[in-house]
């Protein structure tokens, strides 16, 4: 009997029926008494500040604020822009905007018949097959003076979504773009990783969410876990490259 009572009080159960009442689920209790005012006023916003649930992933953290600031200083309002497999950059302020899926635009196949300012491709290359074929598409897809921006992982776990192909350096994603039709001075990268984070994405599970008073935002230079590239497509023969100085550095 003393066993039964220690789990009804302590046991899974009783656990799991008290953290979904903090974050606020519905689901049915066996104790009426359990259901008070706060899992809605207190206990979810509790429940979300120390889970990190509603702050930005540590790993993308520092890419998404620096690849930003870069793009800024382009004029994004004159832009029409492209983003694959992706809508994170839907609000950013661009002349025009579209977003092409994954699955709707093969982007190792043909082309898309219109030209962009601006084409995104967030942690798609890494997925593909003939990532040569992409490169060379897209710059297809780019109008002279566009700029094609890029985020990769470098060190991470294989993620299959449906494949898992391919890891770039910032040295060897310029390389990449370079055979693609890019100039090597036209293409400005970034990397960010630390061996704090590295540990912490080794780690069975989900890529945490950023903490400001646990995780460390320091950049280790020789231990990238993300890195980014803008590429500009040269204007015409003999174009100087683009005033955008500032590589976007971590």
């Amino acid at each position: 009997m003393a066993t039964a009572l220690w789990r009804a009080t302590f046991g899974h159960e009783r656990r799991r029926q008290f953290m979904a009442t903090l974050m606020g689920d519905d689901a049915p209790l066996k104790q009426p008494w359990l259901r008070f005012e706060y899992k809605r006023r207190f206990g979810r916003k509790f429940m979300r500040w120390l889970m990190a649930s509603d702050s930005p992933g540590w790993v993308r953290l520092i890419a998404t604020q620096k690849t930003r600031e870069f793009a800024r200083q382009l004029h994004p309002e004159r832009m029409d822009a492209l983003e694959i497999s992706g809508e994170t950059w839907r609000d950013f302020g661009f002349k025009s905007y579209r977003a092409a899926h994954f699955g709707e635009f093969d982007v190792c196949g043909d082309p898309l018949p219109e030209t962009y300012d601006f084409i995104v491709a967030e942690h798609l290359f890494e997925h593909l097959l003939w990532p040569y074929r992409a490169g060379r598409n897209l710059f297809s897809m780019l109008r002279p003076g566009g700029y094609l921006h890029l985020i990769n992982p470098f060190m991470y776990p294989v993620h299959a979504a449906p494949v898992d192909c391919s890891r770039w350096t910032e040295l060897g994603l310029k390389h990449l773009l370079a055979e693609c039709g890019f100039r090597l001075e036209d293409c400005q990268t970034g990397a960010w990783g630390n061996r704090a984070c590295l540990r912490r994405v080794l780690r069975p599970g989900r890529s945490p969410n950023y903490r400001s008073w646990l995780h460390s935002l320091e950049n280790e230079p020789d231990c990238p876990i993300v890195v980014w590239i803008f590429a500009r497509k040269p204007a015409a023969a003999g174009d100087t490259p683009s005033a955008a100085d500032n590589p976007p550095s971590g």
